[in-house]
């Protein structure tokens, strides 16, 4: 991980994937629900 501000690296990582389930709820889409995992790569690509 870098901060933001100085550039400087103030830990380790992490690759999570996260899948977001969305429903329609009063007219609007709204995220109702979510799942993440840490992985080795992007399981898309």
């Amino acid at each position: 991980m870098v901060e933001r501000n100085s550039g400087k690296i103030s830990g380790k990582g992490t690759l999570t994937y996260k899948e977001i389930f969305f429903k329609e709820f009063d007219g609007k889409l709204k995220a109702f629900a979510q799942e993440s995992r840490e992985v080795d790569k992007c399981p898309i690509s």
